[in-house]
């Protein structure tokens, strides 16, 4: 039995189940860290308002690190259009990228605060926290 976040009820089902040969291996720390690190914020609007919503709520943070994510790879690359037109530099991640190279260098450029914003598909992102990857500045 394997779980990502093992919350107790995944534990003690994991315990009934297994009894005495019930193993845990935890890797990285214990408990929630990212909400002490990263603010997280969703607001649902209607399909016509998001390019008007999403100005508006990076113009009211024009020096945070934003990492913002596209549900599909045309909607991550139809944002990352959106942003370059509104003279924002932004990199984008996703898994039709040509090479690794590329979006190793994406996440790089972000890393390295070379540009604040980067846009990625939730696939995509799932690899973000494998390399030691720190997104707060």
């Amino acid at each position: 039995m394997f779980s990502a976040t093992f919350p107790n009820a995944v534990r003690k089902a994991a315990e009934s189940l297994l009894g005495a040969s019930f193993i845990e291996i935890q890797v990285g720390a214990d408990g929630p860290t990212a909400s002490q690190t990263i603010t997280q914020e969703f607001e649902l609007v209607e399909n016509s308002d998001k390019n008007y919503k999403l100005k508006a709520w990076l113009e009211k943070r024009p020096k945070d690190k934003i990492l913002i994510f596209g549900s599909s790879i045309p909607d991550v690359e139809r944002i990352h259009q959106f942003l370059a037109d509104l003279g924002y530099s932004a990199e984008l991640i996703h898994s039709e990228l040509e090479s690794q190279r590329q979006r190793e260098f994406a996440l790089s450029q972000f890393k390295r605060k070379q540009v604040r914003i980067l846009v990625a598909t939730s696939v995509a992102a799932r690899g973000l926290g494998k390399h030691k990857t720190r997104l707060n500045p």
